[in-house]
């Protein structure tokens, strides 16, 4: 699957109604941003951003940012098979619309 325009809109709807609002363990995500550009190849890709709650230890628990990524994973290569994607996360509030 290509990396696409509408491969990164489809993702962005999969994604945010999957997870935005879900608690995860102990941490809850609070926003999902799509974005579609070059990876470090130089290929299209589609990245997707999560962002989370500042943690309330140094870091968030290792366990729920696995887990996050074992959905996305899941969400995103049961619907587009060998879309090229990344998965990353922001720390803080919500980047305003």
């Amino acid at each position: 699957m290509e990396a696409t325009t509408a491969a990164t809109a489809h993702v962005e709807r999969l994604v945010r109604g999957a997870m935005l609002g879900r608690q995860i363990g102990r941490t809850r995500v609070q926003a999902v941003d799509v974005d579609l550009h070059d990876d470090g190849t130089g290929e299209p890709a589609v990245f997707i951003e999560i962002t989370l709650p500042e943690p309330t230890q140094p870091t968030w628990p290792a366990e729920d940012t696995q887990e996050v990524r074992r959905r996305v994973r899941e969400l995103v290569t049961g619907e587009l098979p060998g879309l090229m994607f990344y998965t990353q996360f922001r720390v803080g509030a919500p980047t305003p619309a």
